[in-house]
């Protein structure tokens, strides 16, 4: 079957589909599949909630309490990170002191972006709502960008529609939606950022000084939510040879330097302490893959295998590994060639972090996720091959290629149907 699949998407295919309207009866499917599932795993029902409790966490009663690892923000069970933000976002809107995490206690003030926009519709939704709103809207927005892309890219409404699918039913996303924090809107801002590279020719000789500059905001504001310093370093390593120099340094400039200010400002402007306890980490963690070598070659190769097999499993757990396994068939089409290079590009900017983590944390899943706009929009074609593939074969095989797309959701949601496994791999 795959060889047949291999051949599905052909230039005869592209050419015929290119005239095919944007597929939106997919991309409002897709986004009501998302809301539905979004309103599955909010609160208690998150697996990032319940994945703390003592009965569900590999550490057991590490905390010391019967809520493990989770707090309530507006009355609603939540991850106690999601304190971290919420503390910050009330600080915004209230300019009060008494706070859950003290302001000397906070260490995501870097991220203060998702606090600020959550203070902001606050009054309306409640802290509670308006980080969830936030996490729903940005994760629909990116939805729409990666349909667009493949659409633009391969012409293939199918390919299109299957993209929506597979980031509606994205496990990590449900798995984070209900959580106030800016995990799911930095997996966002990534894609609608990639979105945006090929979109305004941000990596072209020609780019203009407008759409440089522009994408160096939009990269500020995913900085501010996030360190998704993915952006800058896509735009260098795909702009590197044919992009204006000066131009790439001015999105890096304009990139940077708001979320350097906002942090001194913070510091010395408002005179506040900053934890920068996990500011410190990614040079800890190259330490400790130095140390590996030190120790011998022996030693240190055995580490190098170990932790590139475990980041294998961290991405296959953070998408299910269904969609990895399709992936493999969608690099494998001829319509595929062309942006190979793109598909490279984003896995080595999406892992590269995580692999320098790995040193300290092998199984993290939600730090590898980086990679799904590649893998997903590889998995994407090649699920559209197998489906155009067996619809040759008439309107019943045409039925079953959808129904497996269907039992893929499915089970890359088993979380919701009360199977909390795989959602659990991800969570620890």
């Amino acid at each position: 079957m795959p060889g047949h699949a291999a051949s599905a998407l052909n230039q005869t295919t592209l050419a015929r589909s290119s005239a095919m309207a944007w597929p939106w009866k997919a991309a409002l499917g897709a986004s009501v599949v998302w809301i539905l599932l979004s309103g599955l795993q909010l609160g208690s029902h998150s697996a990032f909630t319940y994945g703390m409790l003592p009965q569900h966490h590999p550490k057991g009663a590490y905390w010391g309490t019967a809520e493990g690892y989770t707090a309530t923000v507006d009355g609603v069970l939540v991850n106690r990170e999601s304190l971290q933000m919420s503390s910050l976002a009330e600080w915004f809107r209230t300019g009060s002191r008494n706070l859950p995490v003290p302001l000397g206690d906070l260490i995501y003030v870097r991220f203060a972006g998702y606090s600020l926009l959550m203070s902001a519709f606050a009054p309306w939704l409640g802290l509670y709502g308006a980080g969830v709103a936030i996490n729903m809207v940005l994760w629909m927005l990116a939805i729409w960008c990666g349909m667009d892309l493949v659409w633009r890219w391969f012409h293939s409404t199918t390919a299109a529609a299957l993209m929506g699918a597979w980031m509606a039913t994205a496990p990590i996303a449900g798995v984070t939606v209900g959580q106030l924090l800016p995990y799911l809107p930095s997996f966002a801002l990534w894609m609608i950022g990639i979105w945006a590279i090929d979109r305004w020719g941000v990596c072209e000789r020609d780019v203009s000084w407008r759409a440089a500059v522009g994408f160096g905001l939009f990269s500020a504001f995913a900085l501010w939510i996030y360190d998704v310093y993915h952006l800058v370093a896509l735009v260098w390593l795909l702009g590197f040879r044919k992009a204006p120099w000066p131009k790439l340094m001015v999105i890096t400039a304009v990139a940077l330097i708001p979320r350097m200010g906002w942090l001194w400002w913070w510091s010395h402007g408002l005179n506040l302490p900053m934890k920068t306890i996990n500011q410190h980490q990614p040079l800890q963690c190259i330490q400790a893959w130095l140390e590996a070598w030190r120790a011998g070659v022996f030693h240190g190769a055995r580490r190098v295998v170990h932790r590139v097999l475990m980041s294998i499993v961290s991405v296959g757990d953070a998408m299910a590994w269904i969609p990895v396994l399709l992936a493999w068939i969608g690099w494998r089409q001829s319509a595929v060639a062309p942006y190979r290079r793109w598909m490279l590009a984003i896995l080595a900017v999406g892992e590269l972090p995580a692999l320098v983590l790995a040193s300290m944390w092998p199984h993290l899943p939600r730090w590898h996720f980086f990679v799904f706009p590649a893998v997903l929009i590889l998995a994407s074609m090649g699920a559209a091959a197998m489906v155009q593939s067996w619809s040759r074969k008439g309107s019943a095989s045409v039925v079953l290629s959808w129904s497996a797309v269907v039992l893929i959701a499915l089970i890359m949601n088993a979380h919701v149907l009360g199977l909390p496994q795989l959602a659990l791999r991800i969570v620890h």
